[in-house]
């Protein structure tokens, strides 16, 4: 749909949502703002930055966030770690969007454990391109996916117009995707971080912009805890790139490490958390605990046995490594 750009969020439960989209420019702003502000002013200016990431749609990715999301991920985490006898823990999150879902856990585990905890705050999309030329603006990312065009205030999300139910919005998007040259030609003037400017400013998280079906060799051995929430799903991949996922998750794990895959699913009018948790004993993930129903990918993640090879890194295009 063609709507109004707004300098600031539009919740889902407001009349607002039919007419208009969270302008992703005013992101800088907030994060100024946040960054100044004291108080009780800064809860509300930080749900807002929150709220203005999760109106953006990647593809079919959507950056839904929120502190309060993972309530009961966390709760089960607490339990399955309150034991933990190291000295500090490692945690790598796992499309993480903008990063204060990570803090949140960050916080409840160095006061549930006592003990530094250090993150790894892993997302393919944490910043977008403004482009512009004359009155007409589109949001980009570095991978030069489009997010939303503009022609002065009037907006359309890119990202959705292939499946978009109005005619009108099909029509313009795809007319405007098709113009190559005038795409081009358009100057990058700005960009924009889609990470929390609480989250940039714990000096115990650091953010890796990569992809889940990527091996990241800076991780492999040394996390504790790998969380991938809202992310690993039948609706964003398939079983293949969700078993090369997997294989990267499990070589990023330590021995007896955990691993926890859940999905955050609307049921009336609210979220319910439904996931699992493993541990790493050598080639496996075993010891699966679930809440809710489970995570859809449990049986994955079940049947999952490392491979060695060799020489390459494995890819979503590569033969099945599950039993």
């Amino acid at each position: 749909m063609i709507r109004y750009l707004w300098r600031g969020p539009v919740h889902e439960n407001s009349w607002r949502r039919f007419l208009l989209y969270p302008d992703p420019a005013c992101l800088t702003s907030l994060a100024q703002r946040v960054t100044r502000e004291e108080g009780g002013t800064v809860g509300s200016l930080s749900e807002d930055f929150s709220a203005v990431v999760s109106s953006i749609r990647v593809g079919v990715t959507h950056k839904l966030t929120g502190p309060e999301r993972l309530g009961e991920v966390n709760r089960a985490l607490s339990s399955r770690l309150k034991d933990f006898k190291e000295d500090s823990l490692e945690f790598a999150d796992l499309g993480a969007s903008d990063g204060i879902t990570t803090l949140k856990t960050v916080g409840l585990l160095r006061e549930l454990l006592q003990m530094p905890v250090r993150a790894w705050l892993i997302d393919l999309y944490v910043r977008l391109h403004r482009h512009q030329t004359g009155l007409v603006t589109e949001f980009r990312t570095p991978d030069g996916s489009p997010v939303i065009v503009s022609l002065g205030r009037l907006g359309l999300q890119l990202s959705s117009c292939a499946t978009s139910r109005d005619p009108v919005s099909r029509l313009v998007g795809n007319w405007y995707l098709r113009r190559s040259a005038f795409r081009r030609a358009m100057l990058n003037r700005e960009t924009i971080s889609l990470i929390h400017p609480r989250v940039s400013a714990e000096p115990g998280i650091t953010v890796l912009e990569w992809s889940a079906l990527q091996r990241n060799p800076i991780l492999v051995g040394r996390v504790d805890l790998a969380r991938a929430s809202n992310i690993l799903n039948l609706s964003y991949f398939s079983p293949a790139q969700i078993e090369t996922a997997v294989s990267h998750l499990h070589a990023y794990l330590r021995e007896g490490g955990l691993l926890i895959v859940s999905r955050s699913l609307p049921t009336r009018g609210t979220e319910i958390e439904h996931g699992s948790i493993w541990r790493k004993q050598g080639e496996r993930l075993v010891d699966r605990e679930d809440f809710g129903r489970g995570s859809e990918v449990a049986e994955l993640v079940d049947r999952y046995a490392a491979t060695v090879v060799l020489d390459r890194e494995p890819s979503s295009g590569e033969p099945s490594r599950f039993d």
